[in-house]
């Protein structure tokens, strides 16, 4: 008996014990799922808000750019309008007065924007008969005909400017792009080209913002897929093609930007990569963000979250073990003082003197009342009495019977 109590006292206790673990194990099952939720969704969120950054910053350096060529514009449709034909007749002699005086034109101009690393003019044949430059001598005489913007202007008189596409400066070696202009006159619909040059390492100083590229890169290519420059610089790779599916499929479509998460072919990085045509040009942007750099933050921020959901878990469970074990340990108490309580209570114990009579044998109780032993007993324990007759008792009623009841003859 005792062992089946015992076995049942350790059932109880293990269901309770199992009812006890399975709340903390809903409730950390249901954390879990939150968490995993947040985590997608915080990446998510922060992979957006990365593509937004890269773009924003891609639409202002593209801005830029262009806001530079209008202004480069305006400076080469100054120059057309300053052109004289005995300078173009002059053929680059430089030693004329008219060669001169182009250049100091040139050189007055090449002076109101920052950007210009060279002007020059080149007459119909190609020959540059005025030309300046920031950080290369002058080029006054040289055949430039090869050149594609002049090529390109020559064999479409009816163009009015054109953009180059990267190519490397005969003096510096550096790669630049150029913004020309044909030069009219009313006789003849092309007499010329006027042209500018930006090299690609000044625009790298002006627009690789070096902060921002701390985490990625910027750079600048042609519709060719030319890189005129890139911060961090890839030396090797500057007028080169870059070889990438996805700018071809951006350059294939009519779209202004485009931005997808893929490795970079110039350092082989897996990278957030914008792409941002410039307004008016046939340049585009290259915005890169380092995935790894850009997601350090959020990876900080969501080790704070399970951590702490590690150890709300840890501490729920064992807030349960704990709890479950006292909770058997007050059960099985419970369960102890119930059978000693009810053990007590059928032990009633009579004790002291009891007044009994001597003749009835009645006992006096605590009011001053006379009861039968019967009684006394009864109200004060938990025995019942069952009335029946010993057998000495029973011979004296058989007696008495006898003496009492007449023969049945003398009845008849």
């Amino acid at each position: 008996m005792k062992v089946w109590q015992r076995k049942r006292r350790r059932d109880v206790g293990e269901k309770a014990y199992a009812r006890l673990y399975l709340l903390p194990t809903i409730l950390a099952g249901a954390a879990a799922a939150l968490l995993i939720y947040e985590l997608r969704s915080s990446y998510r969120q922060e992979i957006s808000s990365v593509k937004m950054r890269n773009s924003g910053f891609a639409v202002v350096v593209a801005s830029r750019l262009a806001g530079a060529l209008r202004e480069i514009d305006f400076i080469l449709r100054d120059v057309h309008d300053h052109v004289t034909d005995e300078q173009l007749a002059a053929r680059g002699d430089a030693t004329s007065a008219e060669t001169a005086a182009l250049n100091e034109l040139l050189s007055r101009k090449i002076k109101t924007h920052p950007w210009l690393d060279g002007l020059g003019v080149m007459n119909r044949e190609g020959v540059i008969v005025g030309s300046v430059k920031r950080r290369a001598p002058q080029d006054v005489g040289a055949d430039f005909s090869y050149r594609e913007y002049f090529s390109y202007l020559a064999t479409h008189p009816d163009q009015d400017t054109y953009y180059s596409p990267a190519f490397t400066e005969t003096e510096t070696g550096e790669i630049w792009l150029a913004a020309s202009r044909t030069l009219r006159r009313q006789d003849r619909p092309f007499s010329g080209v006027i042209f500018a040059g930006l090299s690609g390492r000044f625009l790298s100083e002006e627009l690789g913002n070096i902060h921002f590229a701390e985490g990625g890169s910027i750079a600048l290519l042609d519709r060719s897929k030319q890189l005129l420059f890139r911060t961090p610089p890839v030396v090797e790779m500057l007028g080169r093609a870059v070889e990438d599916l996805n700018l071809d499929e951006f350059l294939s479509s009519e779209a202004d930007s485009y931005t997808y998460i893929g490795v970079s072919p110039l350092d082989n990085r897996r990278k957030i990569i914008t792409f941002q045509q410039v307004p008016g040009a046939p340049y585009l942007f290259a915005v890169a963000s380092n995935i790894d750099s850009a997601l350090a933050g959020w990876r900080t921020k969501m080790r704070g979250y399970v951590g702490g959901w590690l150890f709300s878990a840890v501490v729920m469970f064992l807030t349960a073990r704990a709890y479950s074990k006292i909770h058997i340990v007050n059960d099985s108490l419970e369960q102890r003082n119930r059978e000693l309580q009810k053990a007590i209570n059928e032990i009633h114990t009579l004790q002291g003197i009891i007044p009994i009579c001597a003749g009835c044998k009645k006992i006096k109780n605590e009011k001053g009342y006379w009861e039968r032993v019967e009684s006394y007993i009864s109200n004060h324990s938990q025995a019942f009495f069952s009335h029946g007759l010993c057998p000495e008792c029973y011979e004296k009623e058989l007696r008495k019977l006898d003496e009492i009841s007449p023969p049945p003859e003398q009845e008849s």
